[in-house]
């Protein structure tokens, strides 16, 4: 799953890296990057030190007998970092740690050993009235065999979806799986991937959908919210947690972060507060991590709503 916070590294960009010098953009906070990093090399018997090398750039140097690797990250942004080797070792060991890094950062290695009961209290009823407005989306992009997943809500009676774009480039097809288990085609309306918000719609008419218009945008530091989506072809859920963290700016865009299971799939779940009020949408999971997430708040749906209203 790809946002503009969480980019996926191409394989061409994997073969260009040979020469030293090189940088990379990988979609991980750098204090998460390190410690991947740290890790593998330790795995591979090599001896590590980590330090700061100035402007927020962390140095990481692995040695195992004659083979050396000088690593240093620097923060693009609070969820992407920038790799750059200056001194490499073996060719097939650096490949070899960008390849698990790739599959890292793609939430590959990522996946929780339970989702079956999510929420450990009973879901509040003004939130479970708001599950039949969640679909299920699977997408199969012309570059890949496999689909991915990844979930949404309708916010009017003619079918019309809201979720994020990241998965939706260059798609073949998109199917909705709506909550009675109906499937529909999904026809890709309009979608901003700087957002990373989408619209999509179906020829499905229903009466339940999740009103905009009594939304709140500014939910409180420890206030308990609630997501419902599709965790992983695992069917709607619900997920509770908190506003643990003021937001944070990703490419001139305010992002909420919250302290709540979420995994992959869950990308697109609406979250509302426990009035069931609309609040925001999952954008993404803190990589490494399955109880960190980041929101998408009202302000920018409204603005990337607007034009597809005029």
């Amino acid at each position: 799953m790809v946002l503009n916070i969480l980019l996926v590294i191409a394989p061409a960009l994997l073969q260009a890296t040979e020469g030293p010098g090189q940088p990379l953009i990988f979609p991980l906070p750098a204090n998460e990057l390190k410690d991947v990093i740290v890790k593998w090399f330790e795995k591979s018997g090599y001896q590590v030190e980590s330090s700061l090398a100035g402007m927020g750039c962390v140095k990481i140097s692995a040695l195992n007998g004659d083979d050396r690797f000088d690593i240093y990250l620097m923060p693009d942004s609070p969820l992407a970092v920038h790799l750059r080797f200056e001194k490499t070792g073996a060719l097939n060991t650096k490949n070899a740690l960008l390849q698990d890094i790739h599959k890292y950062a793609n939430g590959a290695s990522q996946t929780p050993d339970e989702k079956s009961n999510p929420l450990s209290e009973p879901v509040p009823d003004i939130i479970s009235e708001k599950m039949k407005s969640i679909v299920c989306i699977k997408s199969t992009r012309n570059d890949k065999d496999e689909e991915d997943q990844f979930s949404g809500f309708i916010i009017d009676t003619e079918g019309l979806i809201l979720s994020t774009a990241h998965g939706l480039e260059n798609v073949s097809n998109v199917t909705v799986i709506f909550y009675d288990g109906r499937e529909a085609t999904g026809e890709i309306i309009r979608s901003d991937f700087s957002s990373d918000l989408a619209l999509i719609h179906t020829d499905q008419r229903t009466p339940h959908f999740v009103p905009l218009s009594n939304g709140r945008g500014l939910p409180e530091m420890g206030e308990k919210l609630y997501a419902a989506g599709c965790p992983d072809n695992h069917g709607v859920a619900v997920y509770s947690g908190v506003i643990d963290g003021p937001p944070v700016k990703v490419n001139g865009l305010p992002l909420f972060q919250v302290n709540m299971p979420t995994y992959p799939g869950s990308s697109g779940s609406p979250v509302f507060d426990k009035n069931g009020h609309f609040v925001s949408i999952v954008k993404a999971r803190f990589r490494g991590t399955d109880s960190i997430g980041f929101l998408i708040p009202l302000s920018t749906l409204k603005a990337f709503l607007e034009p597809a209203r005029e």
